[in-house]
Order: structure tokens, then C-alpha cells, then sequence
């Protein structure tokens, strides 16, 4: 099956894209990586 998942790399998205590519699906997913840039700017990680 082919799948989109959009906010990939986040809490649920991430871990969904694992598992469905991990069962042979076509995972296909999009994110703005908004958090990871408001994360960098704090000089913090995530």
C-alpha cells in the first residue's frame, strides 16, 4: 500500500513510517521541521 504520512518526523509520524516500511508499504512523508529549528535556535536538543 502506498501511504503519505504528513508531520513525518514527528512523535507519531516517525515511529509510523518505521513500522508501516518495516511491513514492505511505500511510505512517502513531508514535515516543515518547524520544532527542530525552534529547538536549535534555544541552543537545545530534542
Amino acid at each position: 500500500m502506498k501511504v503519505f504520512i504528513a508531520g513525518v518526523d514527528g512523535y507519531l509520524g516517525w515511529t509510523l513510517a518505521q513500522y508501516l516500511a518495516a511491513r514492505d508499504h511505500d511510505v512517502c512523508g513531508v514535515d516543515l521541521y518547524l520544532r527542530r529549528d525552534w529547538v536549535a535556535e534555544m541552543g537545545s536538543q530534542s
